[in-house]
């Protein structure tokens, strides 16, 4: 890393951990909590007590519109195949979806 008069660098998660690893020996603990406290971070049980309510509101509604999908296309009658022709390739639309 060259030195400028810039304060940031923008590097990659595995060079920021090594560089963590490479200058956390001389910084003890107490003082990882003080930064911890003064920059308002909090140990979280799991990532939804971490996320926006707004976002986890969404992610459910979501997660029902998916399973009243899925319940409903499970009692409907097959939809009919179609083919697909690209050129000289003809494909079901059946095969893409069993993927």
């Amino acid at each position: 890393m060259l030195s400028s008069d810039f304060k940031v660098n923008i590097v990659t998660t595995e060079k920021l951990l090594a560089m963590v690893d490479e200058r956390s020996g001389s910084v003890d603990l107490a003082t990882w909590r003080a930064l911890a406290g003064h920059l308002g971070l909090r140990r979280v049980r799991d990532v939804a007590e971490a996320t926006d309510p707004k976002v986890m509101t969404r992610r459910d509604a979501l997660r029902s519109y998916k399973d009243a999908s899925r319940a409903y296309f499970a009692k409907a009658r097959p939809l009919a195949p179609i083919v697909l022709e690209r050129n000289i390739e003809r494909i079901s639309s059946d095969a893409i979806l069993s993927g």
